[in-house]
């Protein structure tokens, strides 16, 4: 689940990610269906043997803070964009990525929800139209 930017050509700055990732943000923030979300927020909570020390948890607020914690990584000729594996739901030791991931994914019982790898996927195949506004300010 992350997004991989081929940078051979070394035309991609630190500065045009940066700028890449508040477009994403921006773009899935306004693409959020709450109410499919719902079911996510309904599973994570039927499930409390997995959670029983949290209070509610609502998938919503997990995406976001997913969505918000989008950072970026050099390795080689790529740059690769993923979610920050650093942080955590408050109160526990599961990570956000990790609940990201199976509501982006889903799991046996549940379909997932792929606003993560549809997300990359657009911006993968409209980079090229992203790099040109940021180089020309639009």
């Amino acid at each position: 689940m992350n997004l991989i930017i081929d940078n051979q050509e070394k035309q991609f700055t630190d500065d045009f990610m940066k700028y890449l990732i508040y477009n994403i943000q921006r773009y899935m923030i306004n693409r959020l269906d709450e109410k499919y979300v719902e079911i996510y927020t309904e599973y994570l909570n039927s499930n409390k043997f997995l959670l029983p020390h949290l209070k509610k948890l609502f998938a919503k607020d997990i995406l976001i803070s997913g969505i918000y914690n989008l950072k970026f990584m050099k390795l080689n000729d790529k740059y690769i964009i993923y979610i920050d594996n650093n942080q955590y739901i408050s109160d526990s030791n599961i990570k956000i990525d990790s609940l990201c991931k199976f509501i982006n994914f889903g799991n046996l019982l549940i379909s997932g929800y792929p606003i993560f790898t549809k997300t990359f996927k657009y911006f993968k195949f409209n980079l090229v139209r992203y790099f040109n506004n940021y180089l020309y300010g639009y």
